[in-house]
């Protein structure tokens, strides 16, 4: 199931759930009045940083997912005296809880934003969410609701009792997506009937399993990226016109001169129209150029060159200063400052988009405030880089033009 999910997405969804246990392992001491509440407060940070920085993440998968396997009633009575739960949250978030940890053990390792991903060549090492794996969490879902639809139904039918209006829209929504869900112009409606599940059943489903932890995150890794496209420029190749091309023989790749690049690729051809001119001596400006390269995962959306270059000479000409440290041109406007960077989000599609448009609802001076004042403590927080273009690998640098 092909899907628009990339490293740095996963990462900010990770970042996401692993914040709040930050804030509250870090304000946690101060209000504990146990010892035990200080320790357990002090693990939730510890947790927390592990899980922003991207590091252990399938060894806390793997604690996360025993406990969820320990809960599952009837394992702990195999091994102890300890009564199997019939019913309660006990019995209706382990699955939930089981699908997720999964999950999280068998998504690829080190995607982009993660630990493990630093200072390799190729800024998003080939990382992608598995289409198999992806289908597996669609088929949880199915799964999930026509079992538990057919158990309330069946319950219902032995009771005999009445059920309020909220009870029968939260069946109807699990009835909507299973029919929704098998046919991917109808699925994007599915997810959407999904998370109404969850906010009516908030009150119905005296579990509270609809809007647990691992329910709001199992959700979201359902969420495909591919829904919100990217603000495409009119002269650039929209992502399903390009045809993949067989790949170069690797011998024969060599490494592009210092200071020069390698010939166009087949995308740059064609003529992508949003160009991104950066600070060649900006270290914190080559770390923007690697993530927009890391994100535009099918290569059509962005072209790079150095400020004071020649292709930088060539297309802004007089329309925009050269001394700035990220220029935009798309649609023959020129962008400089939060507009820049703001346009490059929005041209990457997916969450990244819904980040660029969250970081326009402030007053724009306030962006270009908080621009100036980073670009202008730039080069003192970051070393200056050796070149004036990112080390890349040859496939991506043919993309960075002199």
């Amino acid at each position: 199931m092909r899907n628009g999910w990339t490293g740095g997405q996963i990462s900010l969804v990770r970042i996401a759930v692993a914040l709040p246990l930050v804030l509250i392992g870090a304000c946690g001491p101060l209000a504990a009045t146990r010892r035990a509440d200080a320790v357990l407060s002090l693990a939730m940070l510890v947790v927390g940083v592990l899980l922003v920085c991207g590091s252990y993440v399938r060894v806390f998968a793997g604690l996360c997912l025993a406990i969820s396997v320990w809960s599952v009633p009837g394992v702990r009575s195999l091994v102890s005296d300890a009564p199997t739960p019939v019913a309660g949250a006990a019995s209706a978030s382990w699955p939930v809880g089981l699908a997720l940890f999964t999950v999280m053990l068998l998504l690829p390792r080190a995607p982009y934003g993660s630990w493990s991903a630093r200072g390799r060549v190729d800024p998003g090492g080939g990382w992608e969410f598995p289409r198999w794996l992806f289908a597996v969490v669609w088929g949880f879902w199915i799964a999930f609701h026509v079992a538990t639809a057919s158990s309330e139904l069946l319950e219902w039918r032995v009771s005999g009792a009445e059920h309020g209006a909220l009870a029968w829209l939260e069946l109807e929504l699990q009835a909507l997506f299973v029919i929704l869900v098998w046919s991917r112009r109808t699925r994007v409606w599915a997810w959407l009937a999904l998370v109404a599940w969850s906010v009516a059943s908030l009150e119905a489903d005296a579990t509270g399993v609809s809007l647990s932890p691992s329910t709001i995150v199992l959700i979201a890794l359902t969420f495909d990226p591919a829904w919100i496209p990217a603000r495409m420029s009119r002269a650039a190749p929209r992502p399903d016109d390009v045809r993949p091309t067989a790949q170069s023989d690797p011998r024969s790749a060599a490494s592009p001169p210092e200071g020069t690049h390698a010939a166009e690729s087949p995308a740059d051809a064609r003529g992508a129209a949003t160009w991104v001119f950066f600070d060649g001596g900006c270290a914190l400006c080559h770390g923007f150029v690697r993530f927009a390269l890391a994100e535009d995962r099918d290569g059509t959306r962005l072209s790079f060159a150095p400020l004071g270059g020649a292709t930088a000479q060539r297309e802004l000409a007089e329309r925009a200063p050269l001394c700035d440290s990220v220029v935009v041109v798309a649609d023959g406007e020129v962008l400089v400052r939060s507009r820049a960077v703001l346009r490059v989000l929005e041209a990457l599609g997916g969450l990244w988009r819904i980040a660029a448009w969250m970081l326009q609802l402030p007053p724009t001076t306030w962006s270009d405030d908080v621009y100036d004042f980073v670009a202008a403590r730039r080069k003192r927080w970051f070393a200056p880089p050796k070149s004036a273009c990112p080390l890349l690998p040859p496939e991506i640098a043919r993309r960075v033009h002199a």
